[in-house]
């Protein structure tokens, strides 16, 4: 896995600094640089295929008024052409060893349309923010994490989560409140952290075991000031 002494580092869609986020040139960017566990995103379109793409319309990416759902793909990558479909990433990477974190957007149906090429990954992970969503990733037996935002929604749910696993906003470690009662019994990864100083306050506590990142200077960075 990528990290400083086993502290997990992962590319939070890719080198997205540098080049356009969830593309096949910035997953290579972090891999120069020396990460070996990224982060993606993957939302189903109008027809029916699964694409890497974060938000829920096209606005911010390709400045088109247009919802995810509401377009096929030819239409999109006309727009965007760097744009991946989920098989053309997993051309690309299922067979290299990397820990490969997935963020499903909307819903089990883009679960169940890559269930079954995830299975041939080396390491992937599931993750989303709808809990029925990682819920059946655990029943299917894969790696899997529940994504929270906020505090009350992790209080709200965590007796009912059936993977060890959660991938939370750094905000709600670095706001400490009975830190150690509320996360102790779990694997916790903080998302999106950029600054050295904080990724070195939340390795000190036990039970997180990594990051998602921006930045592909964190890995270099986070070693010197950890020595």
């Amino acid at each position: 896995m990528t990290g400083v002494n086993n502290f997990t580092l992962f590319a939070h869609r890719g080198d997205n600094r540098n080049f356009t986020e969830n593309t096949l040139v910035a997953f290579y960017s972090s891999i120069k640089a020396g990460f070996t566990a990224m982060e993606l995103d993957l939302v189903t379109l109008r027809d029916g295929n699964v694409v890497v793409f974060h938000d829920d319309d096209l606005k911010r990416i390709c400045d088109v008024n247009r919802s995810v759902h509401e377009i096929d793909l030819v239409e999109f990558k006309k727009v965007f052409p760097a744009l991946l479909t989920f098989d053309e990433f997993a051309d690309v990477f299922e067979n290299q060893v990397l820990e490969i974190n997935l963020e499903i957007k909307d819903n089990t149906g883009t679960l169940n349309k890559i269930s079954e090429r995830v299975k041939k990954f080396k390491n992937p992970v599931i993750s989303s923010f709808e809990i029925d969503v990682v819920h059946e990733a655990c029943r299917m037996g894969l790696e899997c994490a529940y994504l929270f935002s906020k505090r009350y929604k992790y209080l709200l749910h965590r007796h009912s989560l059936l993977s060890r696993r959660i991938h939370v906003s750094s905000r709600m470690i670095l706001t400490p409140l009975m830190i150690d009662y509320f996360y102790k019994n779990y694997d916790v990864y903080c998302y999106t952290v950029n600054d050295v100083n904080e990724a070195r306050i939340l390795k000190s506590y036990p039970f997180i075991k990594g990051i998602f990142t921006d930045r592909v200077e964190m890995q270099s960075q986070l070693a010197e000031k950890l020595h």
